[in-house]
Parts: C-alpha cells; structure tokens; sequence
C-alpha cells in the first residue's frame, strides 16, 4: 500500500473518531487515545514524515483544523467544524492597520477618540480614515440587516476565542473577536475598528462573512503624553473625567510625539479647535503630573529615550485586545462595590519573564501567592482540534 492511500485511510479514520465525538471537537489526547483503542496502535506521524501528532494534523486542513487560543493563561486547541460557507474561519487573522500609516512624528493629525480604557489606553482613528471606515460600516449594515435571522447564525458551541464575527450593537454591526468565554449568553469581544473590549449577548452575533474580512482591523492603539496619574495608578474616576471632557470636543488634533513601530502604538499630545492642550488641562482638573513643558521644549527624542512609567507599559494592549484585563464596565461594576481594581492592579507585584505577556500574569498571580500564603491551583493545558467544513 501506498502512503497517498495510507495517508487517505489515516484521514477517514480521524474524520470518522471526530464525527463520533462529543461537538465534533476533542483534545489532542483524546484523539491519540480513542485512535490507539480503536487502531490498535498510535497515529503514525512519522510515517509521513512529521515529527509529532500536532504537525501531522496541521497538514491536513481538509479533516481537521488546528487553532491556537489563550484564556485564563492556559493555551489550548480548540474545535469547531460545519463553520457557514463564505464566512471567517476560526484560523484566519485579520490584519492590524499599522499607526505609520496614518500618523508621522512631529506632525498633528485630525482624529476621532474611539474608546479609553485610561489615558494610556486609548484607541484612536484618523479621519482619513473615515471613508474606509464609512464604506465598511454601511455595507455590513445593508449585508446583515437583509439576511435571514438563521443565516450566519452564530451558536453556542462556535462561540470560540479567537474567531472573528460580526456584532449588533448600539443598533449597527461592528466587525469583532472572541477573547473570552461564553458565560450563560455573554460573551466578551473585542470590537476592532473601535477598540472596545465588551461583553455582548450571544443573540446579536453572527458569523462574519468572508467579503468583510479583507481591511485590516481599523482601530490604533495609542496614549496621551506626558501624563502621570495621581498616586501612581490611573483609576475609573480619572478614565471617567476624560471620557466626559472629550464628549464636549468636536474637533481634536493629535500631536505625535512618538510611534512605537514593535507595538503598534501612537503617543500624542491632544488640541481642541481653540488650541487648547487637553492633555495638560485634563491634568489639571484631576490633579495629574504634566511633564509636557518640559519635553516640549526639548527635542522629541529625549522623550522617546525615557523610562517609561509602570502605567505605560501595563497593562499592555495586548492583554486589554485578548481578554486578559477586566472591561471598563467590570471594572467600574467592581468600583461601584469599593473594590479599586486599577489601584491594585498598579501596585502587586508583577514578575515579568522574557517579555512574554502570560507569563507576567501566571508569575505575578504566584508571586502573589506566596507572598499572602494562597494555595496554589494549576490546571493541564488541553490540545484540542476540530474538523474542518
């Protein structure tokens, strides 16, 4: 016998111990488990010339599709088959609009303020930016206004991290991304033309159709300059008075003072049409530190070359974009209980190791730990796969 018949027999094997499977989804030790019952012997990667079971299923996207996403910071395969033709697989990336594009250093830049999360996590959108934005949004309105109510219709068990979907909110669709789990009939996403990170109702998300998935996330991470928080730590309050300072402008320049290339990031300096400096009036009205009138009458580079404060670089967008960090409306929800959450945050210990973003978390949570004597927890990380459509 051949290996192109070996390897077809090998793929209806795989097809048909998944199709039995509870969701049609397993892990990975499931499957080597249930084929070695059932084959008598382990699934022979070596055969076709890979070095383990993992790179042997990647290779064949036509039984099985192999996802890698994060939660909790346990990394895991996950599954999901009879995805809808013409809408996103779960192993497809949209791109990330690069800062450099729309935004040069030293210039000012008409922009809209998409969402804070603090003063160093913002997320911001030139207006030439607008026609891109205005031509996406009125044809995914059009697209899922006309469908059936079952088309596309998103269930609960393809409710997954990591995929791409469309959701209804505020009364239009938004392009967005699984970054958490499905908790009763929420699920948090991470809305990525605007940068919002929220929890939304399973029933107003469907799939994302494919023709959507072509321009590149639209939303730029970005920070004002030259702020440091009282007390070290932003907190909801401060977040809170920016976002309602910024609802009375109808008309704001950015400033660039930097562009971080490796992050994706912009750090600009805020004018209203008056010619007013936001970020050092907001300063002022919270008590913030304003080093601007230092900086600015130094060369850019000196602020580029500084140490950077704790809350510039955490919590990092990455986490914010991937789920990792509490939404705004959880973290207001906990201050409206007394627990101060950013203020906390800012100041346990955190571990970093090689730059990894998980790790941080996982190292700081057991640092913590043991420094108030907790028991420690650890759960298995699962490799799970699922069939392809």
């Amino acid at each position: 016998m051949n290996l192109e018949r070996e390897l077809k027999e090998l793929k209806a094997v795989i097809r048909s111990l998944l199709i039995s499977h509870t969701n049609q989804r397993m892990t990975i030790a499931e499957l080597q488990g249930d084929f070695q019952r059932n084959e008598g012997c382990p699934i022979p990667f070596a055969k076709f010339g890979y070095d383990s079971v993992l790179k042997l299923l990647k290779s064949l996207p036509d039984v099985v599709q192999v996802c890698f996403t994060s939660f909790s910071n346990v990394w895991q395969w996950v599954s999901m088959m009879n995805v809808p033709v013409n809408s996103v697989k779960l192993s497809s990336t949209i791109a990330k609009v690069r800062a450099s594009d729309y935004f040069t250093i030293a210039e000012n830049e008409i922009v809209s303020i998409m969402y804070i999360l603090n003063p160093n996590r913002i997320w911001l959108r030139s207006v030439k930016q607008d026609q891109i934005i205005s031509k996406l949004q009125r044809e995914m309105n059009q697209f899922y206004n006309n469908i059936g109510s079952k088309y596309l219709c998103l269930e609960a068990s393809k409710a997954l991290h990591g995929l791409y979907c469309a959701v209804l909110y505020q009364d239009y669709w938004y392009r967005a991304r699984i970054v958490g789990p499905l908790v009763g009939r929420r699920i948090k996403v991470n809305f990525i033309d605007i940068g919002i990170v929220e929890l939304v109702e399973l029933g107003n998300m469907k799939f994302l159709a494919d023709i959507f998935d072509a321009i590149p996330a639209q939303a730029i991470r970005g920070s004002l300059a030259y702020l440091m928080p009282p007390s070290n730590a932003w907190n909801i309050e401060t977040s809170e008075a920016l976002s309602y300072l910024l609802t009375f402008e109808d008309f704001l320049s950015a400033y660039v003072v930097n562009i971080d290339h490796d992050l994706n990031t912009v750090d600009v300096v805020l004018h209203n049409k008056r010619g007013d400096i936001i970020n050092k009036y907001f300063a002022s009205i919270i008590s913030a530190h304003w080093t601007g009138d230092n900086y600015l009458s130094q060369k850019l580079e000196d602020y580029q070359r500084r140490n950077r404060t704790f809350n510039e670089r955490y919590p990092t967008f990455f986490c914010i974009e991937d789920g990792h960090y509490p939404t705004r409306c959880e973290i207001l929800d906990a201050y409206k209980s007394n627990i101060y959450f950013e203020e906390f945050y800012t100041h346990i210990t955190h571990v970093e190791g090689n730059n990894i973003v998980e790790q941080i978390s996982k190292l700081t949570n057991e640092k913590m730990a043991q420094t108030f004597g907790i028991e420690i927890h650890k759960h298995p990380t699962e490799d799970k796969i699922y069939e392809s459509d």
